[in-house]
């Protein structure tokens, strides 16, 4: 079973399942690790009714949880529904440039200051960081992009997904995200719209510049062609209608498109009506 598939079964088993793979690897549980500090139980957003034995048994159940986490190659780290870093992954370290004791107890948005397409910050806790952006008609885990600063500075684009942990044990909820670097997509799909638009406004240009540049004036035969091809008339009938033969008509329309520095029979006869040459 894979690192998410692990975290998914923990959202849906809640603290049954994590139990079971405590006891099966037999994890101690501290309360300092390398990556993953432990506070006191019963006075970190736990209820004042939790048993000591239960609170145990919950520290031990997101002990499991972090050291799952640890594992994945996505950055993952946990946060508090106020926003509270509660674990970090060495993948969030190598992503944002954090080790884990620079950032745990420090708030989400303080470190990473994140900001989503919009502008608007979007990394505190909370319901709505769960189901941000998700689309209703499909399954799976929501995710969306944020652009998230380092701690060099600089800043960078980031695909997260957020799973909803509550640890049934001690009622306290958290809210395992998982990031992956997506900096290089988002830069290239930037660029590539900036090349459309620039690609929009130089055919924009063009268009006006040929709307206004003077042409050489088209015979009365050459207006009456583009008239009855702007009025549907296929070759063969503006041939007949005219008199003149198919090489005759092919004739004329190369000189129409010569002089209005047109390619093809439409773009000639939009450009004629544009400049008001044909009704």
């Amino acid at each position: 079973m894979s690192c998410l598939s692990e975290c998914v079964a923990l959202r849906e088993y809640g603290y049954g399942f994590a139990h079971r793979a405590a006891m099966k690897r037999s994890y101690r549980v501290e309360r300092r690790t390398s990556r993953v500090r432990i506070p006191v139980w019963p006075t970190w957003g736990l209820s004042t009714s939790i048993s000591g034995g239960e609170v145990a048994k919950g520290a031990m159940l997101e002990t499991e949880l972090f050291a799952l986490l640890e594992q994945t190659a996505d950055a993952a780290y946990t946060v508090t529904e106020g926003g509270e870093i509660c674990s970090w992954n060495g993948a969030a370290e190598r992503l944002f440039g954090y080790t884990a004791s620079e950032v745990l107890h420090r708030n989400i948005d303080e470190v990473l200051e994140a900001r989503d397409t919009l502008g608007t910050s979007a990394l505190a806790g909370g319901a709505e960081a769960a189901t941000r952006h998700r689309d209703g008609t499909a399954g799976g885990i929501p995710n969306f992009d944020l652009e998230v600063r380092t701690r060099s500075g600089g800043r960078i684009w980031v695909n997260v997904s957020t799973i909803v942990f509550d640890n049934q044990r001690t009622g306290r909820r958290l809210f395992v995200r998982l990031e992956r670097d997506v900096d290089q997509r988002r830069r290239n799909e930037e660029r590539f719209y900036r090349m459309v638009e620039v690609a929009r406004q130089l055919v924009a240009l063009a268009g006006d510049e040929a709307h206004h540049a003077p042409i050489e004036p088209l015979s009365e035969q050459e207006c009456r062609i583009l008239k009855l091809f702007a009025d549907g008339r296929s070759a063969a009938t503006i041939a007949r209608k005219l008199n003149i033969s198919a090489q005759t008509l092919r004739n004329h329309l190369h000189h129409i498109n010569r002089k209005l520095r047109t390619h093809t029979r439409l773009e000639a006869v939009t450009h004629a009506q544009q400049r008001g040459l044909i009704d």
